[in-house]
């Protein structure tokens, strides 16, 4: 759902490109004067994404995602 999301919103932060998706992790490369707002887009659609899954039914769960911004892929 999330990587769906991106594409959709893609316009929503032009020169970010996700490049790698595992399981519940994405990498996305960007400029680096991009990096917060790439950071902020990202995590919004994981949000958004999950949230349309696991919140169908009552209790609400808050869905919580951890997003950094490394030089390079190693962190």
């Amino acid at each position: 759902m999330a990587l769906a999301l991106l594409w959709e919103r893609r316009a929503g932060c032009l020169g970010a490109v996700p490049v790698i998706v595992c399981h519940d992790e994405a990498v996305v490369e960007c400029d680096a004067d991009k990096a917060e707002e790439a950071k902020e887009w990202l995590v919004q659609a994981m949000k958004d994404g999950m949230d349309a899954v696991v919140n169908d039914v009552e209790p609400h769960i808050l869905i919580e995602v951890e997003a950094s911004i490394p030089k390079t892929w190693s962190g």
